[in-house]
């Protein structure tokens, strides 16, 4: 997600874990590149940006959820897929915040509320290199217990992020990448390259990239109503893909 420009200077710091008679999880300490990376964010900003975003969602029950995504500059394609985070990934940090932020396999995070770190104006930083002023948005969605999902939900799922889309008011900017994002397919990636998916108990015909495998929406399967799609194999995340990359009109 793009944002206008901004800048923000933090200073790492790390606050002793409290003395109690049973042991407690201490937050990583951040340990600043020594390498400038100019896609550190102001997270006041951002987190703002975040929240707008999440006002948009349809109301309970949905298909579809929000989050953020690494904007990686040294990583394309199944790399961005296979991108494992470390003891830290992101980060934000401020004069007396030091706050590691969760991240899961392929960069996808939220940010947390941390007002503190509002007023002390932290950044939020980040391990790998990524695009100066801008972070990527996901719209994933979750399998049922059974690890399958109905194809009518993958309609509602499309449907339900067109609608977000039009809720984006043409004079942010900062959101244009959000507001214009094509999707034709649903993506999923396995924990391996043996994952597949299966429609109604046969293989589905899909485009493979590295452990993911892309699904091309077809309308006629949404008609039928009680289609559902198996997810064959350890599944790490789901979420709305492109298979075509032909750029959205302005």
């Amino acid at each position: 997600m793009a944002v206008l420009a901004a800048s923000a200077h933090a200073a790492a710091g790390n606050e002793a874990a409290p003395a109690v008679p049973v042991p407690v999880p201490v937050p990583v300490p951040v340990i600043i590149n020594a390498r400038i990376n100019p896609g550190n964010l102001p997270y006041a900003d951002f987190y703002a940006i975040q929240q707008l975003l999440l006002s948009y969602l349809p109301a309970e029950p949905r298909v579809i959820d929000l989050r953020l995504r690494l904007s990686f500059t040294e990583l394309a394609g199944a790399q961005r897929d296979d991108y494992a985070p470390g003891e830290w990934s992101v980060a934000i940090v401020g004069d007396t915040v030091d706050h590691t932020v969760p991240v899961a396999k392929g960069g996808y995070f939220l940010l947390p509320d941390l007002p503190l770190a509002a007023s002390e104006h932290a950044t939020i930083m980040f391990k790998s290199q990524t695009r100066k002023n801008y972070l990527d948005a996901a719209w994933m969605l979750k399998p049922g217990p059974d690890n399958t999902l109905a194809y009518a939900d993958f309609a509602k799922a499309m449907a339900e992020v067109a609608a977000l889309q039009k809720k984006i008011p043409w004079y942010r900017p900062g959101l244009r990448d959000e507001r214009l994002a094509r999707f034709d397919a649903l993506k999923a990636c396995f924990s391996d390259s043996g994952g597949r998916m299966e429609i109604d108990g046969k293989p589905a015909r899909t485009t493979q990239r590295g452990r993911c495998a892309l699904l091309r929406f077809d309308p006629a399967q949404a008609d039928n109503g009680h289609a559902s799609i198996a997810f064959v194999g350890k599944l790490e995340n789901l979420s709305l893909g492109l298979i075509d990359t032909v750029p959205a009109a302005p």
